[in-house]
């Protein structure tokens, strides 16, 4: 088995072909160095080539940021089958592999390993609609933050014993231009999601949920590729990096929190709508989780609502891969095979 493990950064990529004859003999037979450009990418498949790479030779790189893109998309279209990993997947396994040394040519033997002795799914892009809009979206993720800070600063000079006109004006502009921006981004974003009906038409499913907007879920379906990144709901609330983080060492244990190693874009797009499902009229079975950790936190709101954006996260994932809208009768009840389990198991306790 041959792997081809490819270290990306802004201008240059470093390869590594590695190749693997039985699960405990591994070696990396071959590198370059080669610019990430069009004629860098022309380039390594020639060397491919030359190195007599089999036909399904996998290619197999880090996500770093957007400069991975253009590689990964190239080498698609023409055939190449690509992976592309998480690089805290990647650097766990250089710590087993106790390599002392990192620069772009040993990560590239690192990454050609790791894809020899783990599993992995071949990647594939987005459509263009979806690349669009996540664009768009992240844009306007940055401009809210933007706004609010301005808000903030005309707070305080509002509040302050003499407050500047010029600046306060200045102010007032800038926050109304970026309302004006936000909601022809939000217009845009879902003109192209309408332009495939059938797209559309699950996304309004989701929308059934209470305290759900369009635009919410539009934000989660974009940052995870229509959920094809993840397998299982556990995989979603993971990728988010809401899933839940222990320690416990002997006698040492820390609270539980969320491990955060995930995508933060996901988490702030899911906040608000948790915190209206959990507390203003959201389906029971939120609103339920909401009082219930209220109750066991009551100085933690925070807490209550974090659980509820990882419900919803779930919630939002079961409708959209099952393609049917929220049903409010099964909301809040167990499932039967759930039921079925727990009598089962409280049976033969009492036996």
């Amino acid at each position: 088995m041959q792997i081809i493990g490819i270290d990306v950064s802004k201008d240059t990529l470093y390869v590594a072909l590695a190749e693997s004859k039985d699960a405990r003999n591994d070696k990396v037979i071959a590198s370059h160095k080669f610019a990430n450009n069009e004629t860098g990418f022309k380039l390594f498949v020639d060397w491919m080539k030359k190195r007599k790479a089999d036909a399904g030779t996998v290619c197999l790189m880090e996500a770093t940021g957007v400069y991975h893109e253009h590689l990964a998309d190239w080498l698609h279209r023409h055939g190449v089958t690509v992976v592309i990993e998480l690089p805290n997947k990647i650097k766990h396994y250089a710590k087993c592999l106790n390599v002392k040394t990192k620069n772009d040519k040993v990560d590239a033997g690192v990454i050609a390993r790791y894809g020899l002795h783990n599993a992995w799914t071949p990647w594939h892009p987005m459509t263009e609609n979806l690349y669009q809009m996540r664009a768009l979206l992240r844009q306007v993720q940055s401009m809210t933050k933007e706004r609010t800070r301005c808000k903030n600063q005309l707070h305080a000079l509002m509040h302050s014993a003499h407050a500047p006109g010029t600046v306060v004006g200045n102010l007032m502009d800038i926050i109304a231009n970026y309302d004006r921006l936000i909601e022809s981004y939000h217009d845009e974003v879902v003109r192209l999601a309408k332009e495939d009906e059938a797209f559309y038409a699950r996304v309004e499913m989701v929308c059934t949920i209470k305290g759900v907007r369009a635009i919410t879920v539009l934000t989660v379906l974009c940052e995870t590729d229509g959920f094809q990144l993840c397998q299982s709901a556990r995989q979603a609330v993971s990728y988010a990096g809401l899933d839940v983080s222990e320690y416990q060492s002997g006698t040492i244990l820390k609270d539980k929190r969320i491990s955060k190693k995930g995508n933060a874009r996901i988490r702030h797009a899911l906040y608000l709508p948790a915190m209206v499902a959990g507390t203003t009229g959201g389906p029971v079975s939120l609103m339920n989780l909401y009082k219930r950790v209220k109750q066991k936190h009551p100085t933690a709101k925070k807490v209550a609502i974090v659980a509820v954006e990882r419900k919803l996260l779930m919630l939002i994932y079961t409708l959209w891969k099952k393609q049917e809208p929220f049903d409010p009768e099964k909301d809040g009840k167990p499932p039967i095979h759930n039921a079925y389990r727990s009598t089962q198991a409280v049976g033969s306790q009492n036996q």
